[in-house]
């Protein structure tokens, strides 16, 4: 069953059983840090509110990503996996997925966070689903 949560400017967000897709605007930087960090604390509270979903990250729209975005996808995957869920990525480009690594060798070792990387929403939506039924 596919539940719409609300249609954000900065971020769509959709439940898919118990699996939470999030998908940022295609320009995110076109956002005001302030709609950014309203929107991550919508999210942030469906996280908390349903704890132990899976969280699919759907950047097949995106051009690029700015660091409060990636800050922001950062923090909602560890939110996910405290609550127990697992976290995926898909549709990154390879610029996308290049910068990320980057931003990554900048973190701490106990901070560095990556996401398993999909090519389609399908794919990882999949992978989710799978380990739920684990």
């Amino acid at each position: 069953m596919i539940t719409s949560l609300l249609e954000l400017q900065f971020l769509s967000c959709e439940s898919v059983g118990q699996v939470l897709v999030v998908k940022p605007a295609a320009e995110p930087r076109s956002f005001s840090d302030e709609s950014k960090q309203h929107e991550y604390n919508f999210v942030m509270r469906m996280i908390g509110l349903n704890g132990g979903w899976g969280l699919l990250i759907d950047l097949s729209d995106c051009e690029m990503l700015d660091s409060v975005t990636v800050g922001i996808l950062i923090q909602l995957s560890r939110e996910v996996v405290r609550f127990g869920g697992r976290t995926v990525m898909c549709g990154a480009s390879s610029a996308i997925r290049e910068t990320l690594a980057r931003l990554m060798l900048l973190e701490p070792e106990h901070r560095v966070f990556a996401w398993r990387q999909f090519t389609t929403a399908v794919c990882a939506m999949a992978e989710l689903q799978s380990s739920s039924a684990d």
